[in-house]
């Protein structure tokens, strides 16, 4: 049995090295064309944006003092700190559904994925403060959906709304949490249409995307506009070359080994490998929706794979409880699959890192 002070020291480690990397890499690298179009939301503030909503030029206006220190170190300061806050989040949320260990093996899968460990823990993106909220949000929905009996107020669920409103500021997708939430209760617990505090925080959640609202209102629906052109259906008919490469950068992005996890812990989903089965069936609809329709979605228009990205969060959680439990007699610190995750991800960052700063491959 591992003892619970060596999974806590462990992570420490993990959130420690990690973080060193990252703000190492996020030193070493100039911006990227994206970045550089987030650098103008933080120069020019307003309450959002023609290509996304305001908050990731918020976060940069933070850790650069007003772009006092503008360099590319403080401009993504914000990713770097989140991405081990992060980090000890789905600790905590791994913790909550099962035990320490799956805690902890979700914080390896979380850091092995390139996406969180790279596009939102060393780039600065929308990505980066919608997956901080994001898990802010899973970790207290958990909590107030599957609350103890007895309790007469939730204030759980308010702080989740008010979390998926901040989400929701930082990027568009946010919103999927409450389709989420609100698909479990119709399918699963309907006493929650009873309990005023779903409503409050709901409201909550309108109440902090109000801006976002006004202001395309203001501007003739611009983002609309804007998403429509980059979603498009196709009149030549199914795209398989972009559902192709929809699926496949899926799988690249969140590491070939965790993608294959997730797939072995929903064959096995009918293993009760989850101390209560309403969890694993909210992560489920939390997940596994969100990555078919950008798949499905491909096949019409062009997308891209960082889109169905916090869907992950929800089945790495899967892949740890299924893990856990599968190691419940013979348990490690290090399975051998989460150590090949790891190397996968260091192998791709040192390949990364010297394609961009040397070229040593033609990509053009």
């Amino acid at each position: 049995m591992i003892k619970p002070v060596n999974i806590k020291k462990t992570l420490l480690l993990l959130i420690i090295v990690s973080t060193i990397i990252r703000a190492a890499l996020a030193y070493f690298l100039e911006l990227t064309n994206d970045e550089v179009n987030y650098w103008l939301y933080a120069m020019y503030p307003d309450i959002s944006h023609y290509e996304h909503p305001p908050m990731v030029g918020y976060f940069i206006q933070l850790t650069t003092l007003n772009l006092l220190f503008d360099s590319e170190f403080f401009m993504r300061l914000s990713s770097i700190l989140l991405g081990a806050v992060n980090t000890y989040i789905i600790f905590l949320i791994g913790k909550k559904i099962k035990d320490e260990l799956t805690g902890f093996y979700a914080a390896m899968l979380y850091t092995s994925s390139l996406y969180f460990f790279i596009i939102c823990g060393v780039f600065i993106h929308p990505d980066t403060p919608m997956v901080f909220f994001w898990l802010i949000s899973l970790y207290f929905i958990i909590k107030g959906l599957f609350i103890k009996p007895g309790v007469k107020f939730n204030s759980s669920i308010l702080i989740a709304g008010l979390t998926i409103g901040l989400g929701m500021a930082s990027k568009y997708i946010s919103a999927y949490l409450w389709f989420a939430v609100i698909m479990y209760i119709l399918l699963y617990d309907r006493i929650w249409l009873k309990k005023i505090e779903i409503y409050i925080s709901v409201l909550i959640s309108i109440l902090c995307f109000l801006p976002v609202i006004i202001w395309n209102f203001q501007n003739e629906l611009q983002t609309l506009s804007f998403w429509g052109m980059n979603i498009h259906a196709l009149s030549s008919g199914l795209r398989f070359d972009l559902f192709a490469q929809e699926l496949l950068g899926q799988i690249f992005y969140n590491n070939p080994v965790n993608f294959f996890l997730i797939l072995i812990s929903l064959v096995f989903i009918k293993k009760k490998f989850f101390p209560d089965n309403n969890i694993k069936r909210f992560l489920i609809i939390c997940g596994l929706p969100l990555l078919i329709f950008f798949i499905l979605i491909s096949l019409l228009g062009r997308t891209l794979p960082h889109w169905s990205g916090p869907g992950y969060v929800a089945l790495i959680l899967i892949a740890s409880a299924y893990q856990s439990w599968k190691k419940q007699e013979k348990q490690k610190l290090f399975p051998y699959s989460h150590q090949l995750a790891m190397v996968v991800t260091v192998l791709i960052t040192i390949f990364g890192y010297v394609q961009i700063n040397y070229g040593l491959f033609d990509l053009s």
